[in-house]
């Protein structure tokens, strides 16, 4: 009976301990706390001058918000987590991170809209600029990478409305839905993206593929000297092709040819390569072509038909094939064209994780300006993993990198004329915290 009287005292303590009071008296909190060491590095970069002196838009004298400080809070809110222009908010009431950064005013969602709808065609390419040279700063800083791979890739972005630019094309996750249909540059090496195009949801995967990979070996940093190119049977043609072979640069391209299995089983010399495997090189002029190039095909067994036939049971293979101008064994060209799949799961990560083609207005080059800050954002995140982490860290994805790193509970205090970022006792994270700060405050970009 003592121990039954026992126990119940105690479960009574312990109920009346869960019992609290709420009060809403504490300051400065932020449940964003790495976010302050990503704008630590997007001021070393220098990122909000640039935008300064990149952007020609002029407003007018008595105007609150300079452009530089719009897209600053656009590309903080998105490597946030903003996928809406309304998720902003969530930047705009965090009084620890605004205090952090001396912003005692913080635009509204109209004031941000109407600033995006200054923006034209030159404009966006202005922005497309200061991207590159920002890039060029982490390069010349960080890299010494002389050969690069370079994955292009289309994805359409399905879009519930009217907004300009939408269109029902090619769309296999939403058949029939409007969307948008961009284009996608990816550097293999470093996993960041190097340009991408916002078109219209009718465009055709190759459409402008020869002027985009132009902007895109414009963009490349000065040390690059040699270029690879990878990209599926969208980006298939003469033109691009021939302006691979104009730049001296590598490819290995997937073909779309009318008949092509056909054309593969009638020219390729195969070689068993394994039980189930074939490989076979060939070289063939495609109609309109003004010269022959090499096709390397693989072939591999998946099985037999056994439907009654006068022949018997019937092999079943599947084909692959490429044109290229790499000379290496057509197995080492199949297994790094297969490499290639990164590119879509990054493609996806971007859309998904990012919003890349996810946060929009009614206008087009609204649109345009958003996207290519979705890119900067990505960007500026892979920047900082690869600046501050090991080579461990590299390869997350990105809503991983926010949970343990950027949403982290911090508290702003302001002491003795100096701003403290307090976190918890406990973090799990803290020696990688002290490492990065200490890199980020000896880290110097010279232009």
């Amino acid at each position: 009976m003592k121990v039954t009287k026992n126990r119940e005292k105690k479960n009574k303590k312990r109920t009346k301990s869960n019992n609290f009071k709420t009060q809403f008296t504490e300051k400065r909190l932020s449940s964003k706390g790495g976010l302050a060491l990503i704008k630590k590095l997007w001021d070393k970069l220098g990122g909000e001058n640039e935008l300064e002196q990149g952007i020609s838009i002029e407003k007018g004298a008595n105007a609150t918000y300079p452009i530089s400080r719009v897209l600053t809070i656009l590309v903080l809110g998105i490597v946030g987590g903003a996928k809406h222009i309304s998720h902003l908010y969530q930047l705009s009431v965090d009084d620890a991170l605004r205090s952090l950064w001396n912003w005692v005013k913080f635009p509204v969602v109209s004031t941000i809209t109407r600033t995006l709808e200054l923006f034209n065609h030159r404009h966006c390419y202005e922005l497309t600029s200061v991207h590159q040279r920002l890039r060029q700063k982490v390069w010349k800083n960080k890299y010494r990478l002389q050969k690069v791979t370079l994955d292009l890739d289309s994805s359409p972005k399905t879009v519930y409305g009217n907004q300009e630019g939408v269109g029902k094309g090619y769309n296999p996750e939403h058949p029939g839905k409007k969307s948008y249909h961009p284009l996608f540059c990816f550097v293999s090496e470093t996993l960041e993206i190097l340009h991408g195009w916002l078109r219209d949801g009718t465009a055709y995967t190759a459409n402008g593929a020869a002027e985009f990979f132009k902007e895109c070996f414009s963009f490349l940093p000065q040390m690059v000297r040699w270029v690879t190119v990878r990209a599926d049977a969208g980006f298939f043609g003469k033109e691009f092709l021939d302006l691979l072979e104009q730049f001296k640069c590598k490819y290995i391209i997937a073909c779309k040819i009318k008949g092509w299995k056909v054309l593969a089983e009638t020219k390729a010399n195969w070689r068993k390569r394994g039980a189930n495997l074939w490989t076979g090189i060939f070289y063939h002029q495609c109609q309109g072509w003004d010269k022959p190039r090499k096709f390397v095909a693989v072939k591999e067994l998946l099985g037999y038909d056994y439907s009654p036939n006068f022949f018997g049971p019937q092999p079943i293979y599947d084909y692959y094939l490429c044109v290229t101008n790499i000379d290496n064994s057509v197995l080492t060209l199949w297994r790094f064209y297969n490499k290639r799949a990164n590119c879509e799961n990054l493609i996806a990560q971007g859309k998904n994780q990012i919003g890349m083609g996810s946060m929009r207005t009614q206008l087009f080059w609204s649109n345009a300006v958003l996207f290519e800050l979705a890119l900067l954002a990505y960007n500026l995140i892979v920047w900082f993993r690869r600046t501050c982490f090991p080579m461990t860290r590299w390869n997350e994805e990105v809503e991983t990198f926010r949970s343990w790193f950027l949403y982290t509970a911090a508290k702003v205090v302001h002491t003795g004329r100096k701003w403290y970022l307090n976190l918890s006792e406990g973090l799990p994270w803290k020696r990688e915290w002290q490492q990065t700060l200490s890199i980020l405050e000896q880290l110097v970009y010279t232009e």
